[in-house]
């Protein structure tokens, strides 16, 4: 039953935003091929998936961000999943997930990390960091940083 609420509610939430959005900005904002700032889904859309998708709250955080650029009129530019990879000096927001892991490895968290540490490699800045993407679901660091 809390799943089925959680949908709903999720839902409900999506039509909101969405229902929010100032569309003909969104063209204008959206435009912008060679913006330095890029605003990276990881969640590709699938009949399988979508189950999941409304379970969780990455897609809400995703569009949240999207509405708040729109919204500002910050250009920006949407990319998803894999396409990251040839970005380069940008400006790189995304939603720390488990989506990262597209061959669902037993260790999520290495595939994020190294994603990352590449994209920062490659001279962009992430938000969040690598630095502070190293404390997601990894407990031994965290605690041995805050000792520190």
């Amino acid at each position: 039953m809390n799943r089925i609420r959680t949908i709903y509610k999720n839902i409900f939430y999506l039509v909101s935003l969405l229902g929010r959005v100032n569309w003909v900005k969104w063209v204008w904002c959206l435009k912008n091929d060679d913006a330095d700032l890029i605003l990276w889904l990881q969640q590709g859309w699938s009949l399988k998936r979508v189950k999941s998708i409304l379970l969780g709250a990455n897609l809400l955080h995703d569009l949240a961000l999207f509405k708040a650029f729109v919204d500002t009129g910050i250009r920006f530019k949407l990319v998803i999943g894999s396409e990251i990879g040839s970005m380069t000096g940008k400006h790189i927001l995304y939603t720390i997930s488990n989506e990262f892991n597209v061959f669902r490895l037993a260790n999520h968290t290495d595939t994020l990390l190294s994603t990352i540490y590449s994209l920062e490699k490659q001279g962009n800045r992430l938000y969040p960091p690598y630095r502070e993407a190293l404390f997601w679901e990894n407990k031994g660091y965290m605690h041995r940083e805050f000792e520190r």
